[in-house]
């Protein structure tokens, strides 16, 4: 089904600047047809709840359409709350972790709180640095991809924590930044984190 990217609902409060960035780019050297058959193979999964659409994945990806004037995405509904009330509809989401209850600094966000923090339109989602560098470190092979919600910004605490010094509004990872990533990646502290890998196997070299 292709509906308008203005529809879309977010539910979480921030994405990578960086990420979107590059897939902006990605989506710019497309032509017609080719676009076209890109966003049909990347379905935004939403949920239907209160006469509106609620995607659960590919925030980035609405967010760098937005910024080119791509009207139209494809989406794949999942499931229809409609009939819950607003409370119990916020509930289920929260039940189904098809929400991320944290802000753009990693402050953690009160359940009654959360459907206000959310921005109305995707235009309005905020940076996250440490959400850059976490798809940066998994993508130089400092994890593994798996299906488990929000593994990415699981790792963004992680590298948070350890206060590698980002800047809140940086659109751009340092090079020595991602390396420090790197190596916290190989470390006994990130061993619990969905997709660490016990044998680093290889890290891609950073150009």
């Amino acid at each position: 089904m292709k509906v308008s990217v203005d529809e879309l609902k977010p539910t979480q409060v921030a994405v990578g600047f960086e990420q979107v960035n590059e897939k902006v780019d990605k989506l710019r050297r497309m032509d017609g047809s080719d676009l076209k058959e890109y966003l049909k193979g990347h379905e935004v999964p939403v949920i239907r709840g209160s006469g509106k659409l609620f995607m659960i994945d590919h925030h980035h990806l609405c967010l760098a359409a937005h910024r080119l004037g791509i009207r139209d995405v494809y989406v794949d509904v999942k499931e229809d709350l409609s009939m819950l009330s607003e409370y119990d509809f916020w509930r289920k989401m929260k039940e189904e972790e098809f929400i991320y209850m944290f802000d753009e600094v990693g402050a953690p966000i009160p359940f009654e709180e959360f459907p206000r923090h959310l921005a109305p339109h995707v235009a309005g989602l905020k940076n996250d640095p440490y959400r850059s560098l976490a798809g940066l470190a998994r993508r130089h092979g400092g994890y593994d991809k798996v299906y488990i919600p929000y593994t990415e910004f699981l790792w963004a605490t992680y590298f948070r924590k350890a206060d590698l010094h980002v800047l809140p509004d940086a659109l751009i990872i340092e090079k020595e930044v991602l390396k420090a990533a790197l190596e916290l990646c190989r470390s006994e502290g990130a061993a619990g984190l969905p997709g660490y890998k016990k044998a680093m196997r290889c890290i891609r070299e950073i150009t």
